[in-house]
């Protein structure tokens, strides 16, 4: 029998290796004795290509098809009935801003131009001995070297074909989940759908509502003037305390700028320089660069890879993945309690939305916005909340067991959904992340949680003083 599984294993490598026209002779086994698996190791003059675990480790630039629930079937609990629906969504997958773009193609593409010296044009020769990396394929360096950025749009932070997509199928789903909550026959009076002043969240609004209505019918949805700085779902743009003492604030920035200079960090610039035989260093920026491009080409592309992608290591993706977490949980999650504390005006609203149905009609609400909204909201849920600080120092273990993981809870067209339910005249509330049941941590119960005990702990109430948690005369005190 083991013999059988050697011999089927060998002709699996040999028929991959003729697949892909690549030298594999030598492959060694995949090493399973530390905390995870480490990829295979190749032979300094071996090649390698795209790793399709990259695809769960790019940050808040994530596919939302990498996490999205195919289940389709209706949570069901005895003796309750659904009767409203509130979702908050993250647009779908964009473009880069107009100024990303443009360090794209201009650090890039220098990058590109300094890439793949000939040894007899290295400086130090010797450095790039490299075995544990091998070699890019020769397939994989012209597709470098003819690297140029294609975006659909030239305006900025536009939606693509992909964030369509995903908002489409995203509606078409919870529709089949819910589909008394949420017909096919559009009415005023029972839904709610809102976006921010931004064509990426305008364009998510109205690409869900198509995959709800259908082309037709969904022409006739009502939209409310979107609002520059809307109180509801862009709540933080109201929060002077928060801009002073996180935004604008070079301490919500120093865990990062620490973890650059870590060890782990610039042996990773290092060897990512020698990998693309260039005769200077990379600096973390560069390489955060390359992965945000490898980040934004795999989500716009189901198929197509990004040739930046094949630049990284396991390791290095999660080191570049770890520096992603550090700068949203300072920035938007747990760091300081100011980040948090000022997501109740937007529970509180989903809350007053509900209680006001029987006058409106209402039995579906959507909200279109942003990656600051649904982490601030994600914090205030209590959601993804490790026991340490996530800091550029803590231990291999915390690292391995965090849960505050961007490129799950954060990814493109990332969605949290209240779904309020009649169990026999008691009312409750079910919670979905990413299209799937998560429990509020403090609520009583299973999945449901009963509303007066959930607004109570969300402070969804009159409890709920916005203005005085984002007075400026508070600045200073936050929690590190």
């Amino acid at each position: 029998m083991c013999m059988m599984t050697l011999i089927y294993s060998h002709l699996l490598v040999f028929l991959l290796c003729v697949t892909f026209q690549t030298k594999c002779d030598s492959v060694r086994e995949p090493d399973l004795t530390g905390d995870r698996i480490v990829r295979p190791v190749l032979d300094e003059h071996k090649c390698k290509r795209f790793d399709e675990d990259i695809l769960r480790h790019l940050g808040t630039k994530t596919p939302y098809r990498v996490v999205a629930n195919a289940d389709e079937a209706t949570p069901a609990y005895q003796g309750c009935t659904p009767i409203y629906i509130a979702g908050v969504v993250r647009h779908g997958t964009r473009t880069p801003g107009v100024k990303d773009a443009d360090r794209m193609r201009k650090n890039l593409e220098k990058i590109k131009a300094s890439s793949f010296v000939p040894e007899t044009e290295l400086e130090s020769p010797s450095l790039y001995q490299d075995s544990t990396r091998g070699t890019i394929c020769q397939s994989e360096k012209d597709h470098i070297m003819s690297w140029k950025l294609t975006l659909e749009s030239e305006e900025g932070k536009t939606l693509t074909r992909e964030g369509e997509d995903e908002m489409f199928k995203l509606a078409q789903r919870y529709q089949k989940r819910y589909p008394d909550l949420l017909p096919k026959t559009y009415a005023n009076s029972t839904f709610l759908f809102k976006f921010t002043q931004t064509q990426r969240t305008e364009e998510s609004a109205k690409h869900f509502t198509t995959g709800l209505f259908g082309k037709d019918q969904s022409r006739q949805v009502w939209f409310p003037e979107a609002l520059d700085k809307d109180p509801i779902l862009r709540f933080y743009k109201l929060c002077e305390r928060w801009k002073e003492d996180v935004k604008n604030n070079e301490s919500s920035k120093e865990e990062l700028i620490a973890y650059k200079n870590t060890a782990e960090a610039l042996f990773m610039t290092r060897e990512i320089s020698r990998h693309l035989r260039l005769n200077y260093t990379l600096s973390y920026d560069d390489v955060y660069l390359m992965y945000v491009t490898c980040a934004f080409e795999v989500a716009w592309h189901k198929e197509r890879r990004s040739p930046w992608c094949v630049v990284f290591t396991r390791e290095d993706i999660q080191v570049l993945e770890y520096g992603e977490e550090l700068k949203y949980y300072w920035r938007d999650g747990y760091g300081f309690d100011v980040n948090h504390q000022q997501a109740c005006v937007l529970t509180r609203d989903i809350f007053d939305r509900f209680e006001s149905r029987k006058e409106s009609g209402q039995k579906a609400l959507f909200y279109f916005t942003h990656s600051g909204t649904l982490l601030k909201l994600l914090s205030h849920l209590g959601l993804y909340r490790d026991a340490f600080k996530l800091k550029h120092d803590i231990t291999g273990q915390q690292r391995r067991d965090r849960s505050w993981r961007v490129s799950y809870i954060d990814t493109f067209g990332t969605n949290f959904v209240f779904v309020f339910y009649n169990c026999s005249g008691d009312l409750k509330v079910l919670t979905l992340h990413q299209e799937r049941v998560v429990h509020v941590p403090g609520c009583p119960g299973g999945d449901l949680c009963p509303l007066d005990a959930l607004r109570q702990l969300l402070g969804a109430n009159e409890s709920c003083q916005f203005a005085t948690i984002c007075n400026s005369s508070q600045s200073g005190h936050y929690e590190l």
